[in-house]
């Protein structure tokens, strides 16, 4: 890779570390677009990418071992560190026989629970001896950083050192031992693949399990994970907990559900949903969050034969068990005047009926809605 190409992309990422940015998407012949607080800006006059340039990125960044699955057109993500910057997810695709890269910013550390304001229940989901927690959510909606904290909250607040193993794809916050021994393992680096990392965990004695990002096809290896004493924190793709109940069932043959919803039961100790809302100012986003911490009866619904759907009332009704729904948190957000009531709908799972409850709170600044692509402010 010419000098000259990697300081222009190298720029880029440091530019897009010290501003706050989230994403940065690149494409030949366009300026970089840039993803803070949910919009996506341009900086006037950047220069381009040209598609050899872009060509010259993608040989000069793939670890050897993606080299095979990008050379016969895959699609690979990997990490990738810049000396005096920091670390970067990077995606690496064709559109149209062109390269295409899109870098996810990885915070220089995991940030607090408290810091991301999250709900302080989940505090005491990290610190469980053992037991199945979910943490689930679209793409992009912060479910990682929520993983990395309770993965830092156990490191600094936990009574006993406890040995913890992560499995990523890719590595991206690098954790420094504190109250835990951590060992990060990094899919295709480190081991081949989910199935054989799962598989041996069993061996390694470790306490607890973190993993990025589980597949459903996986959710029964996490159970036996749990089954045998450790804390499993999983990070998966779904909606609300009652939902991702109701699509892990239905992957099911039906002959299995049975037996699964009573190891799931028996282990299933929270599930968390999350979105990313724009603060009223417009300059931030913050989690708003539905949580179900598991409560004897809850257990009992799961336990039984009948429509998981009976867990609603339960969560809706649960607030001082742990428990709130997405909409009562986002109330909660806009009678803080955090997020205006614009943005609280548009989050919404059932619009309708938050704008009932949320009648009467004064309407924040919304922030202003971006049509098109605009000169970064800075």
């Amino acid at each position: 890779m010419s000098s000259e190409v990697i300081g222009r992309f190298e720029q880029v990422l440091r530019f897009a570390s010290t501003r706050g940015i989230a994403e940065v998407h690149i494409k030949p012949g366009q300026r970089p677009l840039y993803r803070r607080s949910g919009a996506l800006i341009s900086r006037k006059d950047e220069a381009t990418f040209s598609e050899a340039d872009l060509d010259e990125v993608a040989h000069g960044l793939v670890p050897g071992a993606w080299l095979p699955q990008w050379s016969v057109g895959g699609d690979v993500t990997f990490a990738h560190g810049v000396v005096g910057c920091g670390r970067f997810r990077v995606t690496l695709f064709r559109q149209r026989g062109a390269v295409g890269i899109v870098v996810h910013v990885v915070p220089p550390k995991a940030q607090a629970l408290r810091e991301l304001n999250l709900p302080k229940v989940l505090g005491s989901w990290a610190l469980l001896p053992r037991g199945l927690v979910i943490l689930a959510g679209p793409p992009g909606s912060g479910r990682s950083t929520t993983w990395q904290a309770l993965i830092e909250h156990i490191n600094t607040v936990a009574a006993n050192p406890r040995h913890i193993v992560t499995v990523e794809d890719p590595v991206e916050v690098l954790f420094d031992d504190k109250m835990a021994f951590i060992r990060q393992r990094e899919l295709h680096t480190d081991t081949a693949d989910i199935a054989s990392a799962l598989g041996h965990i069993a061996r390694m004695d470790c306490d607890v399990v973190a993993i990025g990002d589980l597949p459903p096809e996986h959710v029964e290896s996490a159970i036996t994970l749990a089954e045998q004493g450790r804390l499993v924190l999983a990070v998966v793709a779904g909606g609300p907990p009652v939902e991702w109940l109701k699509q892990t069932l239905a992957r099911l043959e039906p002959a299995r559900r049975e037996p699964f919803r009573q190891r799931l039961a028996a282990q299933l100790k929270a599930v968390s949903y999350q979105k990313l809302v724009p603060t009223a100012d417009g300059k931030a986003r913050v989690p708003a969050m539905e949580t179900m911490t598991l409560t004897p009866p809850m257990t009992d619904v799961l336990r039984g034969a009948g429509d998981v759907s009976a867990l609603q009332p339960l969560i809706d009704q649960g607030r001082g068990a742990g428990c709130q729904t997405l909409d009562q948190h986002l109330v909660d957000l806009a009678h803080a005047g955090t997020i205006a009531v614009d943005q609280a709908l548009l989050a919404s799972e059932q619009p309708d009926v938050l704008r009932n409850r949320i009648a009467g709170v004064t309407v924040a600044v919304p922030m202003q809605a971006i049509g098109k692509v605009d000169d970064l402010p800075f």
